[in-house]
């Protein structure tokens, strides 16, 4: 019996040994895992602009194909509802940071893993191809952790009901362009770094005609739709003033009341009149009105000192002003040096809860935001970092340290449900004052009340 057993274990490797000679493998084939196809939908930035990360990724995992997608802004928000309403749509899809409450009910929130079988492919002796699956487990950050990572506007932007619903790749921060050649004809020999500062600039660099109209622009604040995102210079001033735009929970908008620690005061309302100076003939830092041509446009041609714009607003500044323009960056004026606050608008990558692939989607957009993927990233696009470990090195890049010195201090506001009405409130509220068809004080209790039915 036991003799029988070693002739049959002998014959065993004699024939395994002319099958590997004769180029076969004794041992059971592993087959590429099935195909996984990623759609990933995104807006403002071409794909060009994640095409390194994807192709490293798709290097570790070949069998996942991540599909590209950019949609124009406008037709965005109806093209992600058409398509889900079909179980159609994206798998990742990335929304401004103040959508995130709009999304909940279409998001799947980060696991505490993701696993997916790396693949490693060889040559066996007799020149076939092996292919070797190795599980690969990455843990997720969580709702713990997250500070250590990211900075901290990023938690209260996608923590919601103690889940993680997105991250981020980059965080842009609002900052002051300003007019070199303009202020130094005003004798203007730095940008201010306080709205005092500011303030007591602006009669120096305004000009007006003899009828009064303005030539020369000092700055853009003041009225709504021709001030590229004044919602967010509103929003910012009110925080900067002490206002709380929305309670911890995100169910009741504050932005409207007294301070907690200085009677009689409302922040919101000394915020309103504050912007709402600068388009008022009456006052000496009126330098603004609403015919006015757009911000953006009357910077690019050198006719406005001061405006207000993200790290995005310099390639559009340049293509619209060629190379005649002399401009530079500054950080956002502040009320008190003591007290930084700064205003975050950026893109949050999210996984739909409609799709038959969040695990690898989500080990897509971890991976995507590890220090040297993220690098990678923001190297293309030019972003400042939503990440704390790459803010310093991010400091000696003059084009974007103004834009990084702020993301620690940045913050942002929980804009509902419906965050394209709440912004059309923001609008709202300025014109109303404006075209006197309310006081500040109504203006802002409307505006709170008609957001409250958003959230």
């Amino acid at each position: 019996m036991k003799t029988k057993k070693l002739i049959s274990l002998t014959s065993l490797l004699v024939i395994c040994a002319v099958f590997t000679l004769s180029g076969a493998i004794c041992k059971e084939q592993t087959t590429m895992p099935d195909k996984i196809v990623l759609e990933y939908w995104r807006i403002f930035e071409d794909q060009d602009s994640m095409s390194g990360i994807i192709s490293s990724y798709q290097a570790l995992y070949p069998y996942v194909e991540i599909r590209y997608k950019k949609f124009r802004f406008e037709e965005y928000a109806d093209a992600l509802i058409e398509a889900w309403a079909k179980d159609e749509g994206p798998d990742i899809f990335a929304v401004p940071n103040y959508w995130v409450g709009a999304y909940l009910d279409f998001a799947e929130p980060l696991p505490t893993s993701t696993t997916m079988q790396q693949v490693s492919v060889g040559t066996s002796m007799g020149g076939q191809q092996e292919i070797t699956l190795t599980p690969k487990t990455n843990k997720s950050y969580n709702v713990y952790n997250l500070n250590n990572y990211f900075v901290d506007v990023v938690a209260d932007d996608v923590i919601i009901k103690e889940n993680i619903y997105g991250l981020p790749l980059g965080l842009d921060t609002l900052a002051l362009y300003y007019n070199t050649d303009l202020l130094n004809q005003a004798n203007i020999a730095l940008p201010p770094q306080t709205w005092e500062e500011f303030v007591a600039s602006i009669p120096r660099l305004t000009l007006l005609d003899a009828d009064g109209e303005i030539v020369q622009a000092g700055a853009a604040l003041g009225a709504a739709e021709n001030i590229p995102r004044s919602q967010d210079i509103l929003a910012l001033l009110m925080m900067q003033s002490g206002a709380e735009m929305v309670n911890d929970s995100g169910t009741k908008i504050n932005f409207g009341n007294e301070s907690k620690t200085q009677a009689g005061y409302f922040p919101a309302e000394r915020a309103l009149q504050f912007y709402l100076d600068f388009s008022n003939p009456s006052k000496e830092a009126y330098t603004w009105n609403p015919k006015m041509t757009d911000a953006l446009s009357l910077f690019s041609q050198g006719n406005l000192a001061y405006f207000f714009g993200y790290s995005y607003h310099n390639t559009q500044i340049k293509a619209a002003a060629g190379s005649g323009l002399e401009y530079n960056v500054t950080t956002m004026p502040q009320i008190s040096s003591d007290n930084r606050v700064n205003y975050a608008n950026y893109l949050v990558e999210m996984v739909s809860n409609k799709s038959v692939n969040t695990n690898p989607a989500w080990d897509f957009i971890k991976y995507a935001t590890r220090q040297e993927n993220a690098q990678t990233y923001l190297d293309i696009t030019g972003r400042p970092t939503a990440l704390k470990s790459l803010v310093t090195s991010q400091l000696e890049d003059y084009q974007i340290a103004p834009f990084a010195a702020q993301v620690l201090t940045a913050k942002s506001w929980y804009n509902g449900r419906k965050p394209i009405e709440a912004e059309e409130v923001m609008y709202k509220m300025i014109n109303w004052v404006l075209d006197g068809e309310a006081t500040i004080k109504e203006a802002i209790e409307v505006s709170a009340s008609q957001i409250q039915t958003t959230l």
